[in-house]
């Protein structure tokens, strides 16, 4: 058996995420996240989540959906709940909620209020319907399965019938997933090697120091922390052996007859014609 991966080498070490949600498809995006190495704190009701109570098919729903999370119980209606709550949302990367429409902009929970304090919160909102006439309406994965036709497709002719699974929940868990990597991504938390490195310096050693100073003499509190332009001269200075050719020059992966396919720049400036006469 193979060794559990060392937590630090996961790509999201170092995000923290804090979760408003319940029943499976909010909780679906934390666990792929924790997954992927970000610290997840589930925030639940007092009590604890319904889900932890559920008996029978259900009762695999909260270890399933919630395993590697560390979890808190606040009352998000009294002053001290709401308070911890936003302390955490503050020191937060990343928040992530699944309840009715409206509810978390009541709370002061919401997008536009807990930016005025954390600007570069990436907030996942994952909701049933999207902004249209059912945007306010509740949604379970059995109405969305008839709703959306698959359950047409899965039972015999006239007879729709639910998948299985709960299989809209936690697909839709999954593009949340990925709206979330797309912001980090445009956001710069993990910048490209060419713009110096990441924008959180928590959790960091002597020996990442070093690494930046290898790769950057710039102080790292004045180097750019967003998504930079291609910048070549460090691109090829950073270009590991296997993307350069024999004569040192980078190969770029990039647009071109196939994308993927490495073209040598330097041919191409050297023979201007033979890609025409192809």
């Amino acid at each position: 058996m193979s060794d559990l991966p060392n937590p630090t080498s996961l790509p999201l070490h170092g995000i923290k995420v804090v979760e408003f949600t319940h029943m499976v498809m909010g909780p679906a995006v934390g666990a792929i996240l924790t997954e992927l190495g970000a610290e997840v704190i589930r925030v639940e009701p007092p009590g604890g989540d319904s889900t932890r109570k559920l008996i029978g098919s259900g009762a695999g729903y909260f270890p399933m959906y919630n395993r590697n999370k560390k979890s808190i119980c606040l009352d998000l209606k009294s002053p001290r709940g709401l308070g911890l709550a936003r302390r955490l949302c503050d020191a937060a990367d990343v928040v992530v909620e699944n309840f009715r429409t409206g509810a978390m902009d009541k709370l002061g929970l919401g997008y536009e209020s807990l930016s005025q304090t954390n600007p570069r919160l990436i907030y996942c909102s994952e909701k049933g319907f999207l902004s249209g006439p059912y945007e306010h309406r509740t949604a379970l994965d059995e109405v969305t399965q008839m709703m959306g036709g698959l359950a047409y497709m899965t039972g015999p002719p006239g007879r729709p019938l639910r998948a299985g699974t709960s299989v809209i929940d936690v697909t839709g868990g999954m593009f949340g997933v990925i709206g979330v990597l797309a912001a980090i991504e445009q956001l710069g938390a993990y910048a490209p090697i060419v713009a110096g490195g990441r924008h959180d310096d928590r959790d960091r050693g002597e020996d990442d120091d070093r690494a930046d100073s290898a790769r950057d003499d710039t102080p790292r509190q004045d180097r750019p922390t967003g998504p930079q332009p291609y910048d070549e001269d460090r691109a090829r200075d950073c270009a590991p052996e296997h993307a350069r050719d024999g004569k040192g020059n980078e190969r770029r992966h990039g647009p071109g007859p196939h994308p993927g396919i490495a073209q040598d720049r330097l041919a191409e400036e050297e023979e201007p014609g033979k890609r025409d006469e192809l």
